[in-house]
């Protein structure tokens, strides 16, 4: 669930080293330390586990959800990915354009980027921009597909199904296994999800980044705050293992 492994060197660089692990359950757990490759002088170890406990205030519109699903809204939270509006998440209104881009950059999905000038004539404030230009400079290519440099972004846009999908799946760096994946013609809206981005709707559902509805994907559907919330916590799960 995590690692360390950095330069060591009493006098230079100390001796402590630490990894974070989020989310842990109960069990019992094991830690074990050894030199790289066999390499390096015998130290004395003293095995610490620090814990933080975080007390999050009543979110009055999320006792209704499951037991998970408030897990999940707790893990966005103490992650900061999502952002409360005040004592409620709004766990079923929908996220714009802007917002999946600033949940990807606040996941640490991909890396910060802003150009010397605004890329889209409708995106020109700095939030926004650090956000956007972040997503669509990509090193795994641009995550919303359909903008293009120069033109418009629709930042308070809803971000549609089909939208969040790929741009998950760029996010978590899975364009090879996209490229071969086979979604089933069994979806009942299979026609209505464009051929060039079945793939990347296969990997996503086979990640459970999205997941379908009585055998419905959606993809025109406005994502909703949870099923981002949700997304990002099992991208976050797939970076750690």
């Amino acid at each position: 669930r995590g690692e360390s492994n950095f330069l060591n060197a009493p006098g230079l660089t100390g001796k402590r080293e630490n990894a974070a692990i989020g989310g842990m359950s109960s069990g019992i757990w094991r830690a074990a330390v050894n030199h790289t490759g066999g390499i390096g002088t015998a130290q004395s170890f003293f095995g610490t586990i620090e814990t933080t406990r975080v007390e999050y205030a009543n979110l009055s519109d999320v006792q209704t959800l499951s037991p998970e699903m408030q897990s999940v809204v707790k893990d966005s939270l103490r992650s900061f990915v999502m952002l409360p509006d005040g004592n409620r998440f709004r766990p079923n209104f929908t996220v714009s354009r802007f917002d999946l881009a600033a949940a990807l950059v606040r996941g640490g999905r991909v890396p910060q980027y802003l150009a010397q000038s605004a890329l889209f004539a409708d995106v020109n404030d700095l939030t926004t921009r650090v956000a956007i230009e972040s997503v669509q400079k990509s090193p795994n290519g641009k995550l919303c597909y359909d903008a293009s440099n120069g033109g418009a972004f629709y930042p308070d846009n809803v971000a549609t199904r089909i939208i969040a999908a790929v741009a998950l799946v760029k996010a978590a760096n899975l364009q090879t296994a996209a490229q071969t994946a086979i979604l089933s013609p069994n979806i009942s809206d299979y026609s209505q999800i464009p051929s060039a981005w079945r793939g990347y709707v296969a990997v996503a559902l086979q990640k459970n980044f999205l997941s379908l509805n009585q055998n419905t994907f959606a993809p025109n559907r406005p994502l909703t705050r949870l099923e981002l919330a949700q997304a990002m916590v099992k991208l976050s799960n797939l970076a750690i293992q």
